[in-house]
């Protein structure tokens, strides 16, 4: 489930019918995603604990340590992969690593913008999995390349 600028319009499935959905078909699992173009107030109105989340999207370049917060209490038992497009604060590097220790399932974690060192080495030490698939993208030093790609490179931690 991919939301953006459009979906903001729509109404959503309510926690109830969520619960229906996971008791009917505990194996599902789902993908929620946000772009840039999505309200942030939208993102907590999707983000439902009954919803079976294994991969969370949230590639919307504002700050959102929030909702980072939220995928980590309500999605522990199910998140396996995250991929963040965000700007670099304090609170993202204590977000991420609260994520690795709440979300045991979790081994793949992109992450794009840059972070604290030890940030990074928390991650890596409390879900190991991650870092022995290599299934992660965590950087604490700007590459040449990287200005494309990485929001708020200006004011890194």
């Amino acid at each position: 489930m991919i939301c953006r600028r459009e979906e903001k319009y729509l109404k959503n499935l309510s926690s109830e019918a969520w619960k229906s959905f996971s008791d009917h078909l505990p194996n599902m699992r789902v993908t929620l995603g946000f772009d840039h173009t999505c309200p942030l107030f939208k993102i907590k109105e999707v983000m439902k604990p009954e919803i079976l989340v294994s991969e969370l999207r949230l590639e919307t370049f504002s700050l959102i340590v929030e909702e980072i917060n939220i995928a980590s209490q309500s999605y522990s038992k199910t998140l396996q992969k995250v991929v963040i497009q965000t700007r670099p604060s304090a609170e993202l590097n204590k977000a991420l690593i609260d994520l690795a220790l709440s979300c045991p399932a979790l081994e793949s974690l992109y992450v794009f913008c840059l972070l604290k060192k030890e940030t990074i080495d928390a991650v890596l030490e409390i879900r190991p999995k991650i870092k022995q698939s290599d299934k992660y993208i965590l950087k604490h030093v700007a590459e040449p390349w990287m200005d494309s790609w990485i929001a708020g490179l200006e004011s890194a931690p």
